[in-house]
């Protein structure tokens, strides 16, 4: 079945672009506002897409050579500590922050899927498992690419950023998840419930 298409959406989007672009060609003349249009798109092409991908090829080449001789399990029984009392998640969870924080945001969608990574964490902690990984998605890749923008600090200034955002909104999940978790069981058994696994 074809879409009926009106023929008002065309004309308003004429107009839009009319008054949107008019004004500026106007100001800085046709040709310049076509050559800056270009010359933006071939500078974002070459300067920031091809550059990030290339970070993120080298990247994921590192991470993977991590991975494969041992850093990353070295590293998780190092944050291993960390993760009870700053995040309220039991230790292999350093894993799923490494994980992400190598790769991207699904890595930690794989992980919690994973029925033996699963068991290690309570229900409400397990909720709040996917918001603890994303804090940390591409940090790697990030870090890297504002590093070699030359902003050593501000690299340093966000990843802390993301560690402490990550804390707070991890905690303040699972104080929902308790919440929810509780009213749930209140409503099956009709009783105080009993304290969450």
């Amino acid at each position: 079945m074809t879409k009926k298409h009106s023929i008002k959406e065309p004309i308003i989007f004429l107009l839009c672009f009319a008054l949107l672009f008019t004004p500026l060609a106007h100001i800085m003349g046709m040709k310049n506002l076509f050559s800056s249009i270009m010359n933006t798109a071939h500078d974002l092409l070459l300067n920031t897409v091809f550059y990030l991908m290339a970070i993120i090829v080298l990247t994921s080449a590192f991470g993977a050579l991590l991975v494969e001789f041992g850093i990353v399990r070295l590293l998780e029984k190092i944050f291993k500590p960390l993760m009870k009392p700053l995040f309220n998640l039991p230790g292999v969870a350093s894993l799923g922050a490494l994980m992400t924080f190598l790769s991207d945001n699904p890595a930690i969608v794989s992980l919690a899927n994973d029925k033996n990574f699963r068991n290690y964490f309570k229900k409400y902690q397990l909720v709040s498992l996917t918001n603890f990984g994303t804090a940390f998605g591409m940090g790697l890749i990030v870090i890297t690419f504002v590093i070699g923008q030359g902003f050593y600090m501000s690299a340093l200034v966000g990843f802390f950023g993301a560690v402490v955002g990550s804390i707070v909104s991890t905690r303040l999940m699972q104080n929902l998840s308790v919440r929810i978790y509780q009213k749930m069981l209140w409503q099956i058994y009709s009783k105080k419930p009993t304290k969450i696994k």
